[in-house]
């Protein structure tokens, strides 16, 4: 999706885990 997006769920990938 977004390049930041993946930063940010790497940040805290249980905020909303897409994957």
């Amino acid at each position: 999706m977004k390049e930041s997006d993946n930063q940010s769920n790497n940040l805290h990938p249980r905020k909303k885990p897409k994957h």
